[in-house]
């Protein structure tokens, strides 16, 4: 996020994270609002409602892996109608050919700093109706 026009951009942090990781992202989250970034922190375990509406509030979220596998976040923001960037692995770029209202990038910092500023030319998310378990594994694991 250092280095985009910051004014436009805002960022949350949210969750636990461990002392060591708290202390490398200090510095990096004050260099950020001093370029007029704003920063919203959500510390500690987040409940699925804390979860639910911390993505409602967001217009993208960031999906960077570096292994295989499906990402809870993902299929949450896509539940939720927010715009995922996917960064990563193969397998978890194909969870979402079949949503238009979505970005990959390649697992870099430059990567996704493209892809959030295309952000504004991809139209709103529109959330997905899921009426249980077997429907969401159906919606967005089985397509």
């Amino acid at each position: 996020m250092l280095g985009l026009q910051c004014g436009e951009f805002g960022l949350m942090v949210a969750g636990s994270m461990t002392q060591v990781v708290a202390d490398k992202c200090e510095p990096l989250l004050r260099a950020f609002q001093d370029q007029g970034g704003a920063v919203v922190r959500i510390d500690g375990y987040l409940d699925n409602e804390t979860f639910d509406r911390a993505l409602e509030s967001v217009d993208v979220t960031v999906i960077a892996h570096s292994n295989e596998g499906a990402s809870g976040i993902l299929g949450r923001s896509l539940a939720v109608g927010v715009l995922p960037i996917v960064a990563g692995p193969p397998g978890l770029k194909r969870y979402i050919r079949n949503f238009p209202a979505s970005l990959t990038a390649p697992l870099s910092i430059e990567g996704i700093r493209e892809a959030l500023l295309k952000v504004k030319s991809i139209l709103p998310a529109q959330p997905i109706e899921v009426s249980g378990a077997d429907d969401f594994f159906e919606q967005l694991i089985a397509r």
